[in-house]
């Protein structure tokens, strides 16, 4: 049975980040096997969609503090609604509770179909920095989070996001969907053309050790302690290389310090690349890959270095850690200084060890898309007959 979805979220092409990475594969992968997946998300100036997804985008501006994201108030968006309101769906997944969250609340209850919501993000840590209050974050946690009670399904990508979704007051169930990565497992000799490709790119030699971190450039994501940790690993005349790839409020900031900490000459900006071939490339001239995130719930990024047989670098207890056995795939660490300085100097005096680790992890870490796709679509066919039913 061919269906049709709407993929609700505030972020989407030209702006990529971990979701809206997921709604694009969602939405490809529908459309390629399972029926019509449209993309609902905010305009973007300047950017014109191609004709493979079909998407529907509603007036929006800039965030303050957060470029290159857009917010807008599709509910006021007549022209949109009246589109919108003359297309049949099916079923309604969205993957955030603001604008497009509170969209895909109404058109739930104008037509009466099933509305599943994916909590991907700690929302908490976005309302602290922005709002610069404890008491102020909770109460927009409380406001954003009956749009998890209102969904009829939600969904997180792992067992500890849940938690962290019920640590901010949610009392409902919650089903586990992993995400997964478009990058494919590369054969011995495109590998090796990537890598060089790659090197090429950080300017690097075979022999010298690659650190690579690919995301958002904001402190959210532990990057001030990567760089204060090469400054620990310099300060012991360890050899190394770091690049990092992406951009973000922090970018400016993070290129400040590695020029106070005189490291200029070990660590390379890339900035954002939107070409998937250098992202290859990129991962294939890497050897270890290091994201010590406490604020992402699942990172795709980990999944795509696993493809290339590079492990990561993770900080223990956290969401994205998850998928790791310490040791055997990966790799983790308490988030302080010194422990993982102490951790990058062994793996770069014990190579073995991380090529061992990586073959692990593009064995149990990777996944692709499509086969999540298939348990997803069969999911969504089980949720309409059953609300057909009813």
């Amino acid at each position: 049975m061919k269906m049709k979805v709407a993929l609700l979220n505030d972020s989407y092409e030209p702006i990529i980040d971990g979701v809206g990475m997921v709604v694009k594969n969602y939405a490809y992968w529908l459309n390629k096997r399972y029926g019509t997946a449209y993309v609902i998300a905010p305009h973007v100036p300047g950017y014109k969609d191609g004709n493979e997804i079909p998407v529907v985008r509603y007036k929006s501006f800039e965030v303050p503090k957060r470029p290159p994201y857009r917010f807008g108030i599709p509910a006021l968006d007549i022209p949109i609604l009246e589109k919108l309101s003359h297309t049949h769906f099916d079923l309604i997944h969205s993957h955030c509770p603001f604008a497009t969250g509170q969209l895909a609340s109404l058109m739930k209850l104008r037509r009466d179909i099933p509305h599943i919501t994916t909590f991907h993000s700690k929302y908490r840590e976005d309302f602290k920095r922005i709002l610069k209050s404890n008491t102020l974050s909770e109460v927009a946690v409380q406001v954003f989070l009956p749009h998890y009670n209102l969904a009829d399904f939600v969904w997180v990508p792992n067992e500890s996001t849940g938690y962290t979704l019920r640590e901010y007051g949610y009392k409902g169930d919650f089903e586990v969907w992993p995400n997964g990565t478009d990058l494919a497992i590369p054969s011995p000799k495109e590998f090796e053309y990537l890598r060089e490709e790659g090197l090429k790119k950080f300017e690097a030699t075979e022999t010298l050790f690659t650190f690579l971190f690919v995301g958002q450039h904001i402190w959210e994501k532990n990057t001030r302690l990567i760089i204060e940790a090469l400054s620990l690993l310099k300060e012991r005349e360890i050899p190394f290389r770091m690049v990092f790839v992406g951009s973000g409020y922090a970018k400016k900031e993070m290129e400040i310090l590695v020029t106070g900490l005189k490291l200029k000459d070990r660590v390379h900006f890339l900035g954002q690349l939107t070409d998937r071939e250098e992202i290859k490339a990129v991962f294939a001239a890497a050897d270890l890959f290091l994201f010590p995130s406490l604020y992402d719930t699942s990172g795709i990024v980990i999944q795509e270095a696993a493809a290339f047989k590079v492990p990561s670098v993770l900080s223990r207890g956290s969401s994205v850690a998850a998928v790791l056995l310490d040791g055997k795939n990966g790799f983790c660490t308490p988030p302080e200084t010194a422990p993982f300085a102490d951790l990058l100097e062994y793996l770069i005096k014990n190579p073995e060890l991380v090529k061992k680790a990586g073959a692990e992890a593009q064995r149990t870490v990777y996944k692709h898309w499509e086969s999540i796709i298939s348990g997803v679509a069969e999911r969504y066919h089980e949720i309409i007959a059953a609300y057909k039913k009813r």
